[in-house]
């Protein structure tokens, strides 16, 4: 499994996502997420934002489409691409 530490570039250019505890959420308090790192209090930088647990699945997914493309397994990838599909629109949402 992805170890949360390890961060990406930020959707805006900005630099690396910064990765953060939920506080002030009545039912995530103490999830982690990664936001953009000119978040800062209220202003949510270009407001990019993902929980760990969520970019960990993406990751996973990304791996079995490399691994169904490399069998040219068109069924699986598929079916890998529009779970993938699901999980982006809600993380744009």
């Amino acid at each position: 499994m992805e170890n949360p530490q390890n961060t990406f570039p930020c959707d805006c250019g900005a630099g690396q996502v910064v990765l953060k505890t939920a506080l002030r959420s009545k039912t995530n308090v103490g999830r982690l997420y990664y936001s953009c790192p000119n978040s800062k209090g209220k202003d949510f930088g270009c407001g990019f934002f993902r929980w760990v647990d969520e970019s960990q699945e993406i990751n996973m997914l990304e791996a079995q489409l490399m691994i169904a493309r490399r069998h040219e397994d068109s069924a699986a990838i598929q079916q890998v691409s529009d779970q993938l599909d699901g999980l982006l629109v809600e993380d744009e949402g």
